[in-house]
């Protein structure tokens, strides 16, 4: 219990100290999640890595992983845009509960079908610039980490990463299996990240 502890304000000690070199207005909290694939992701506001990754990844490789989500938080308005066409469908449905016209059961229903409507029309013309947009907020993510000094554990974190990855089917727990279900519904395929390989290989650029 206190080496995990120890763990955590050694990770929020280094959060603080990068926020700072990359001029972030507010310094995210790092929240540890209960599950069993190694994993780290941010919701902009904060930092969720899992206790598999504190366990797997070396203190060095779990600053670089921080970082990588540090610079989704610096660079976050193309992950804005991002989240912002996933919910596409649902936006004009949204206006309608906000203005609370969501007692007309025949008009909430008329106005969800008109926002799916709208969103099968602009769905083909967006996707591939969203898909390229996705992609290279994962790329320019990694660079910022790496030019915070964390290149080599970066490539050595995705290095390990990959065999337990595969080993899992890919991702296998509801979190994961939910995000791969609303990517093959927004975008027909998986490749809305790019590779261990492709992440490796640009890393090498820095």
């Amino acid at each position: 219990m206190g080496n995990d502890r120890n763990k955590l304000l050694s990770l929020e000690e280094h959060i603080s100290e990068s926020s700072r070199i990359l001029g972030l207005r507010s310094i995210p909290h790092i929240v540890v999640e209960e599950r069993g694939l190694p994993n780290a992701r941010t919701n902009l506001s904060k930092i969720l890595i899992t206790t598999a990754a504190l366990e797997i990844f070396t203190e060095e490789e779990q600053f670089a992983i921080i970082d990588h989500e540090l610079g989704h938080i610096s660079n976050k308005y193309k992950d804005w845009i991002f989240y912002a066409y996933l919910m596409l469908p649902f936006i004009a449905f949204m206006m309608l509960m906000w203005i609370g016209l969501s007692v007309l059961p025949v008009l909430s229903t008329m106005v969800l079908l008109f926002s799916l409507l709208l969103f099968v029309i602009l769905r083909f013309p967006l996707n591939q610039w969203i898909i390229k947009l996705k992609r290279r907020s994962e790329f320019e993510a990694d660079g910022i980490s790496a030019k915070l000094g964390n290149k080599d554990a970066l490539v050595s974190a995705l290095v390990k990463l990959k065999p337990l990855l595969n080993e899992n089917g890919g991702s296998r727990d509801s979190y994961n299996s939910i995000v791969q279900l609303i990517f093959r519904f927004y975008f027909s395929k998986n490749n809305v990240y790019p590779s261990i390989e492709e992440r490796i290989e640009r890393l090498k650029r820095y």
